[in-house]
């Protein structure tokens, strides 16, 4: 939701829509670019991963960022849609963890975690 609503406000155009010289390897991708909700996504389950498993952080958020370069390397982002979409996943993380019902699930889940 909150990714959709940043797209609409921004309406930024894909790389390929801008200049019509790029060839996308992932196709056309419909919609609109900033803030990548790719980025935002994979940005949340890393933290979130990351909150579940503390010594697998830098594991999570590497292959978070990796996911994002790769909306990139494809052709269907910008650099700036990516480091936005992961500032949002940062943020609608953080409110998330301000709510006392998730706060109480995560514990849940932690306690679940298979320790390696």
């Amino acid at each position: 939701m909150a990714v959709g609503a940043a797209k609409e406000r921004f309406a930024r155009q894909r790389p390929f829509r801008r200049d019509k010289a790029l060839k996308p390897c992932l196709g056309k991708v419909p919609g609109l670019s900033y803030p990548s909700g790719h980025a935002a996504v994979s940005r949340l389950f890393a933290l979130l991963l990351s909150d579940v498993a503390p010594a697998r952080r830098a594991d999570f958020l590497a292959r978070s960022d990796r996911a994002a370069l790769n909306r990139v390397i494809g052709g269907a982002h910008h650099p700036s849609d990516i480091e936005a979409g992961k500032l949002l996943g940062d943020a609608v993380y953080a409110g998330m963890l301000r709510e006392a019902a998730f706060r109480a699930d995560l514990e849940k889940l932690k306690a679940l975690a298979v320790k390696r």
